[in-house]
């Protein structure tokens, strides 16, 4: 976990970040930022870091939209955050990958299971997965900060700052749109993630889920 040294007996003043127009705004205006109860979860998980008045400072700027843009791969996430200086901030949030062994279980528990396949082929996570994942020792979410690599380019010590904050509250939002970017962010692509559940399944075409 990246963390930014502070100069000794020097402290950061206050500062307001500057007005923008364009940004990525959350539609809650108060209360939970998520619409689904996987993007709760990470709002949930998020909150179980305690990190204090970050978070809240890190809400106020998701919701004024000072998060300007924002990019995933599998090695995470990278956005720019509008702060107080004229150029953004660069930040970044990447997820541990899961080893080879968890990839296994996590795609053998999907690959049994006719209903949780159905579910993320239809763009949603069947809420049992999290659990039937948890059974065999795999955590969906995140269980501690430090396995969360995280920077930004601000000149605050803190590690996470406001933007950072800002940006893992914006991944609501993102998660509620496509859950299956918890899967990206372990180290697997959609395509990869469904091809290799084909594979286990012994099928060469998209498993017929309509019924």
């Amino acid at each position: 976990m990246a963390r930014r040294r502070r100069s000794y007996g020097y402290y950061y003043p206050s500062s307001r970040p500057r007005e923008v127009s364009g940004g990525i705004k959350v539609q809650s205006r108060r209360g939970s930022f998520a619409g689904t109860w996987w993007g709760r979860r990470w709002e949930e998980t998020i909150a179980s870091y305690n990190i204090g008045a970050r978070l809240n400072r890190g809400k106020t700027y998701a919701r004024q939209g000072q998060v300007l843009a924002v990019s995933s791969s599998v090695e995470g996430i990278n956005a720019q955050v509008q702060g107080s200086r004229s150029a953004p901030y660069q930040v970044r949030i990447g997820f541990r990958h899961w080893n080879q062994q968890e990839w296994l279980t996590v795609l053998d528990t999907v690959a049994d299971n006719p209903g949780f396949l159905a579910r993320l082929l239809a763009g949603e996570i069947d809420p049992e997965l999290e659990g039937a994942l948890a059974d065999a020792g795999i955590a969906l979410f995140p269980e501690a900060y430090a396995e969360l690599e995280t920077g930004c380019s601000c000149p605050d010590w803190s590690n996470p700052c406001k933007h950072i904050a800002a940006v893992a509250f914006i991944l609501v939002r993102e998660l509620d749109n496509d859950p299956l970017l918890l899967f990206r962010y372990r180290g697997l692509e959609r395509e990869e993630f469904f091809s290799l559940i084909r594979d286990i399944r012994g099928e060469e075409t998209a498993p017929d889920v309509a019924d």
